[in-house]
């Protein structure tokens, strides 16, 4: 049986699991034990093609599966062949060839030199008690399972697993999300689309599961309709900004680099909002603005700790208690798990699912379809104008001025990574170098105003702060210097973007590199 599998996976904290397996048994669910274990090649060639192969053996039934990432978020590609009664302790052989060729199954086949099971091992195993409750809502039917037990890899300690799958049985793929939002707002769930295949695949690595996220390149077509490429980039801003919350919500200690990534997510989301400038996407701008603050505070303390801190310290700054005292409202784990924060994440899969689902959205139309890349180019052209502009202001700009270039300047190289397709090769290169170098002057210019805020605040009650103040105002104000240079450089480069989307945004053909 092979088909298309739509679900969302939801974790919860520790001290609301009792009352949701009660929820759930008051409801009438049912009770079982699913016992698997994942097979791969020696040098994990199923998991590097995104396949998953497993025998699972399931209310006394043995089920072998093969999985494939799908399309968007909440859909896989799933083929699965029931095989046998029997008991647990006596499996059947894995045969790959019960996938047959087609699909998935043809790229299993492909992968495995001879097709046949020889080759395959377990990698992993998984040992699970599952609470199944069929759900109804507005949108279709969903099967609630709760999933409780462990992932065993040799030699590794067993991983504990506490999650709620949301799978759609019948209806629109909405139905999960809207179900998941009930959850949400009674037992305080996360998403984590990490599934038992992947966390399996990092325990028997011995990798560490609260890694860090980073973009990946993306490369929009700039013939492609302005709906299927705003749905792309909604994806790639998804995964990158969902995998760090979730890694943030189940970390016990605090976790810098996921907060730095989680930020980097939101700007490109905030970013790819704005350069495709649909009304419907407003509120989520809203949302993502409130949890890029929350997550700014938490960042400007691990800059602090980090970086200021150790500085004021070889400059032999008297200590202070800046970075000691605790703030609940700082906690990464708490911003991540906050309502807010995980109604964004659902808003965001809600769009993307929407969009890709649209009439039109993945069948060609009579209709004529307006290409994406003039009206981006349109708008990166206008986003590129306003940058310069206050690059060659910012000796008279304010520290809130020089804030708000900085913030204009990841935007434009943000929008510029989204639509390298409408630049040239060269001259985008050169430009991203260096806008990224512009960047992170500013970025240590901003730190440092950012700190002498804070160490002036505190010189009220603690007067040894104001030998911090002293310092870092004098960093900051060599720091200025080496901006002014850096946007100097920036302000000579021309615009990578190609003729036509100059053309596109009203610009001459070879605008002057001075502007």
């Amino acid at each position: 049986m092979s088909g298309i599998e739509i679900e969302l996976k939801l974790r919860l904290p520790p001290a609301q699991l009792a009352s949701l397996r009660q929820w759930l048994r008051d409801e009438g669910a049912r009770g079982g034990r699913l016992r698997a274990r994942y097979v791969d090649t020696a040098e994990r060639s199923l998991a590097a093609a995104g396949l998953a192969l497993r025998l699972r053996h399931e209310r006394g039934i043995w089920v072998q599966t093969l999985k494939a990432a799908g399309v968007g978020a909440l859909d896989r590609q799933e083929h699965e062949v029931v095989l046998q009664r029997g008991a647990a302790a006596n499996p059947p052989a894995i045969d790959p060839s019960r996938h047959g060729s087609d699909g998935s199954g043809g790229a299993l086949a492909a992968l495995l030199s001879d097709g046949s099971a020889p080759a395959l091992r377990t990698v992993f195993e998984t040992d699970i008690r599952r609470l199944s409750l069929p759900w109804r809502s507005r949108r279709g039917w969903v099967e609630l399972s709760f999933d409780t037990g462990h992932i065993l890899a040799p030699d590794r300690k067993p991983l504990t697993v506490s999650e709620l799958e949301i799978e759609l049985l019948r209806g629109s793929p909405l139905a999960v999300i809207e179900v998941a939002r009930q959850i949400v707002h009674r037992h305080g769930a996360w998403v984590d689309p990490a599934t038992k295949a992947e966390r399996g695949y990092r325990l028997a690595a011995g990798e560490d599961t609260g890694t860090a996220l980073r973009a990946r390149p993306l490369r929009l077509d700039p013939h492609a309709d302005p709906d299927e490429a705003l749905a792309q980039v909604l994806a790639e801003c998804r995964r990158h900004l969902v995998g760090n919350l979730a890694r943030l919500a189940a970390e016990e200690s605090h976790a810098p680099e996921s907060v730095h990534q989680a930020r980097v997510a939101l700007r490109r989301l905030r970013s790819a909002l704005r350069l495709f400038g649909s009304p419907r996407t407003h509120a989520l701008d809203e949302r993502a603005r409130a949890l890029a603050g929350a997550l700014g505070l938490a960042r400007e303390r691990d800059v602090l700790i980090a970086s200021i801190v150790p500085a004021l310290a070889a400059a032999g700054a008297p200590s202070t208690d800046l970075a000691t005292g605790t703030d609940a409202r700082l906690e990464p784990r708490g911003i991540a798990r906050a309502r807010p924060s995980q109604l964004l994440v659902l808003d965001l899969l809600a769009l993307e699912q929407e969009l890709r689902s649209a009439p039109g959205a993945s069948s060609p139309s009579s209709a004529p379809v307006i290409a994406v890349g003039a009206q981006l180019g349109a708008t990166l052209a206008v986003w590129h104008r306003r940058v310069r502009r206050d690059a060659r202001d910012f000796a008279t700009l304010d520290d809130q001025g020089r804030h708000r270039l900085r913030r204009r300047m990841k935007r434009l190289r943000y929008g510029l990574e989204f639509c390298a397709a409408l630049c040239g090769r060269q001259r985008y290169r050169r430009f991203i170098e260096t806008l990224a170098l512009a960047q992170e002057a500013l970025g240590r210019y901003n730190d440092l105003v950012e700190a002498v805020g804070r160490y002036r605040a505190q010189a009220a009650r603690q007067p040894q702060a104001w030998f911090a103040v002293g310092w870092l105002t004098a960093e900051a104000t060599a720091q200025a210097t080496r901006c002014a240079d850096a946007l100097a450089a920036f302000r000579s480069c021309p615009t990578p973007l190609k003729r036509q989307a100059r053309r596109a945004a009203g610009e001459p053909a070879t605008p002057s590199a001075a502007g």
